[in-house]
């Protein structure tokens, strides 16, 4: 082989590793992504009460006797709430921070946990909030 032709080969044998290789990460990001997250066009079962740019919750776990639905919470502002709820669905672009506490001031704080974009939650519990949720800032 001379060597024209070997540079070419050993370039054409890389392209197809790397190819490889991008393909079977982009599916492993994708499958684990579909597990955690959707778009806002597809259903999801028990969330059907909370449309896309809103901000759900629910009193119980598994999207049980809807609570509250909202528009995300902007910038340094937050939402204390009376109500004590379970389990959500963020079906926005941003980010929320859902808090277990609200201080006597109004504020948030306590055990907290960040809700993703455009994703649910059957029991927040689970996620180290034990009580529930009372409080939410953006991220």
């Amino acid at each position: 082989m001379t060597h024209h032709r070997s540079q070419r080969f050993l370039k054409g044998a890389a392209a197809l590793a790397l190819g490889a290789a991008l393909a079977s990460t982009g599916a492993t990001a994708a499958a684990h992504a579909a597990q955690n997250t959707h778009t806002p066009t597809q259903a999801v079962a028990g969330t059907g009460a909370c449309t896309t740019g809103y901000f759900c919750l629910w009193y119980a776990a598994d999207y049980d006797n809807l609570a509250m639905r909202f528009k995300p919470v902007q910038g340094p502002s937050h939402h204390p709430s009376d109500k004590i709820t379970l389990s959500g669905y963020n079906a926005t672009n941003q980010g929320q921070v859902v808090w277990q506490e609200v201080s006597g001031t109004g504020r948030c704080r306590g055990p907290h946990a960040i809700i993703r974009p455009y994703t649910r939650f059957r029991d927040i519990r689970k996620a180290g909030l034990p009580d529930g949720i009372s409080c939410i800032t953006h991220t």
